[in-house]
């Protein structure tokens, strides 16, 4: 399964829960020490909270090293674990044809399939519609340039989706000049928390799964 993840997404959610709770704990007593004006135990405090702190992104830094880029073919699915891996995607279609309102540049037509798995949940259980997390599109060129789409047509990748469901957007780009081959890069909005979370393809340095185009 290529995925946004390469950590266990419930053991990268409750990890990450984990640090805030810790956090919050070391704040409290750091806070009732410096009342008490116990200062040993206030550094002490201190100390554990960056030990805490260091010793996790350390780790999560190390599953961003150890990540490979992964560039999926037409049809290829990219799944989405944010607890569970439901919503998959895949690049149905792309084209590019000349921008009818600027010479010499391009529009890239993609079509994105949003699909509901229902392999990946029990035949016993019972679940309502799934909203998808918030993502975002980039079409990346081969010099590295970064384009948002100009337009979007069909429904909202937002859409909630039932087991065995499935949908289709088309996002247009405008490209300046023609780039041959382009990548489409479909993440996670880059905010908290999911940039912080182990193993997250947006995390620090962590390498990324591209669609080929």
């Amino acid at each position: 399964m290529n995925s946004n993840m390469t950590f266990p997404a419930p053991l990268s959610a409750l990890a990450f829960l984990g640090l805030v709770v810790f956090l919050v704990l070391c704040l409290a007593l750091t806070i009732r020490f410096a009342f008490g004006r116990k200062s040993k135990a206030l550094r002490a405090t201190a100390c554990i909270a960056l030990i805490g702190v260091c010793g996790y992104v350390a780790l999560m830094l190390l599953f961003s090293v150890v990540s490979q880029t992964v560039v999926l073919a037409s049809g290829q699915e990219k799944y989405f674990c944010e607890v569970d891996c439901h919503i998959a995607y895949s690049v149905v279609s792309a084209g590019a044809q000349p921008d009818p309102q600027i010479a010499g540049d391009t529009r890239y037509v993609v079509e994105v399939q949003t699909r509901f798995d229902p392999t990946t949940i029990s035949q016993r259980r019972r679940i309502g519609p799934l909203m998808p997390g918030p993502h975002e599109v980039l079409l990346i060129d081969k010099a590295g340039h970064e384009y948002r789409p100009a337009e979007v047509l069909g429904q909202s990748l937002m859409t909630p989706l039932r087991p065995g469901e499935s949908y289709r957007t088309q996002f247009i780009f405008e490209v300046q000049g023609m780039s041959p081959h382009p990548f489409l890069w479909l993440h996670t909005k880059t905010e908290v928390p999911y940039w912080g979370m182990i193993g997250n393809e947006i995390s620090p340095l962590h390498r990324k799964v591209f669609f080929q185009l």
